[in-house]
């Protein structure tokens, strides 16, 4: 009994249990419950040609993952194996990166930080959406390949991050923003950091030169053509490309918990305040002079634009969340960590009750803000076209015209909302890839005895059973919209 009592109290002591209960508490709901969006219907109907789109995108590892795994999922009928593959990466992503972070002197206040970070939106994508299932497991090799490297393991470091990089470049520079975290929870010095800076630099571009290599060589095996995705910005496309780059997916970076597209004022009255805090963690943790300090940010900088560095290289300019993760992740945590440092600096009697207090109310807002997200972006529209195109299957069956389906598409625009990328948009049915592959999706699904009805887009043939989307832009329209946190 008293070994049994012993390893309890041991397991409740565990410094990563709470990070763990944290991440367990916001994403496995959503994980483990049946929702597909977007481009997920392409990968469950057309998974070999979204393979091979991805491996187009110099994506293949990506690809095998994906064909793998939704395979499996269609054949065991187990379709959150996708997402569950994805948020185990996450946790593997939490705890290494903790593991980091253990020479701290508050290494169980990082622990929770690091998972708060992990609650940020960037994140959910990761878990909650299917597609995004290697995600997280490409940022957690990045970070293990880089560790590597400075332990001299050049050759295994190597091959680890261009698996990375095979996987998903902007999973693969968040390392960047655990280095930059990192700088300031163990007061590494400025040679320190320029030291990391310089081998992080030399590991991706070696990294990055042999994963094009192996990417572009299976491309001209398999027949392929590389997509656009791939084409990298020209030096007249430079000077446009550096504006649109800080003042946007960079300034983002200090708007980390909110999906929302901000307006100058509410950066403003965001983003300096984080800043702020940042600049006063730098300064109190390493305990600097006014000359390091000089030395010091331009360091740091350096290490928040390699975080999202393929934005800038790219020829596309987007801003979607899952694109920023390292820059956001390494903001909101080094900007909690200055708010713990100024709570502690300034301290009175009532120190840990307002500590606790705050603690608690950040910590329930980040379990909220993942579960709503979920439920308004994920599951809320999922369900909303679903029920939509069933209904009309429905009243096709019992009309005895269930021969082919054909789909109809708006002739209006779906409205949208003011947040990033695609959590502006109301309804995934809007992309032109969604409608006929969700519609055959559901059919499997919920009507196997006509699986193998055809369906197709704007068939004149009056003989057929009719989906019209103009319906359903309409009931978009005056559905009752949710805020996203």
């Amino acid at each position: 009994m008293k070994v049994v009592v012993e390893r309890l109290y041991g397991f409740i002591k565990w410094p990563f249990l709470p990070g763990y209960l944290i991440l367990f508490i916001s994403y496995l709901p959503g994980v483990l419950k049946i929702c597909f969006y977007s481009d997920d219907f392409p990968a469950l109907i057309e998974t070999k040609s979204t393979t091979l789109n991805l491996i187009s995108d110099t994506r293949p590892l990506w690809g095998a993952g994906l064909l793998l795994f939704f395979s499996l999922a269609k054949f065991s009928g187990f379709y959150v194996l996708p997402k569950v593959i994805g948020f185990l990466g996450l946790l593997f992503l939490y705890r290494y990166t903790c593991t980091l972070f253990k020479k701290s002197h508050s290494a169980r206040v990082h622990n929770i930080i690091i998972a708060l970070g992990f609650l940020l939106p960037s994140f959910g994508i990761w878990s909650h959406w299917s597609t995004s299932l290697f995600h997280s497991w490409g940022a957690l090799l990045g970070l293990i390949g880089y560790e590597k490297f400075k332990g001299k393991s050049h050759i295994v470091s190597i091959i680890i991050m261009s698996m990375s990089c095979l996987i998903y470049p902007p999973a693969t520079v968040f390392f960047f923003g655990v280095i930059f975290y990192r700088g300031l929870a163990l007061r590494l010095t400025n040679s320190e950091l320029k030291s990391e800076l310089l081998l992080a630099i030399k590991l991706l571009v070696v990294a990055g030169f042999f994963s094009l290599l192996f990417a572009f060589l299976l491309i001209k095996t398999l027949g392929l053509s590389p997509t656009s995705r791939v084409s990298i910005v020209g030096l007249s496309e430079f000077p446009p490309k550096l504006i649109w780059f800080f003042s946007h997916p960079f300034v983002l970076g200090f708007f980390p918990m909110s999906v929302h597209s901000p307006t100058f004022l509410q950066l403003v009255s965001i983003g300096l305040p984080t800043l702020f805090l940042i600049i006063f963690a730098i300064t109190k943790e390493a305990g600097l002079s006014k000359l390091q300090f000089l030395n010091r940010f331009p360091l740091l900088f350096m290490f928040a634009v390699l975080s999202i560095c393929p934005l800038l290289l790219s020829r596309d300019n987007q801003i979607e969340l899952r694109l920023i993760p390292g820059i956001s992740w390494a903001f909101f945590c080094s900007c909690l960590y200055g708010i713990y440092l100024l709570l502690e600096t300034y301290r009175k009697k009532s120190y840990r009750l307002v500590a606790g207090v705050f603690s608690v109310v950040l910590i329930t807002l980040s379990i909220f803000g993942v579960m709503q997200r979920f439920q308004t972006f994920y599951y809320y529209q999922d369900r909303f076209s679903t029920d939509f195109i069933v209904n009309s299957i429905r009243a096709c069956e019992q009309s005895d015209n269930l021969k082919s389906i054909t789909i109809n598409d708006n002739t209006t625009i779906f409205p949208i909302m003011p947040y990033l990328g695609t959590f502006s948009m109301t309804s995934d049915m809007a992309s032109s890839w969604v409608p006929r592959n969700k519609t055959i999706f559901l059919l499997q699904r919920y009507f196997p005895q006509h699986s193998g009805v055809p369906v197709f887009l704007n068939s004149e043939n009056s003989d057929t059973c009719r989906i019209e989307l103009n319906n359903l832009v309409s009931q978009v329209t005056s559905a009752e919209r949710k805020s996203l946190l």
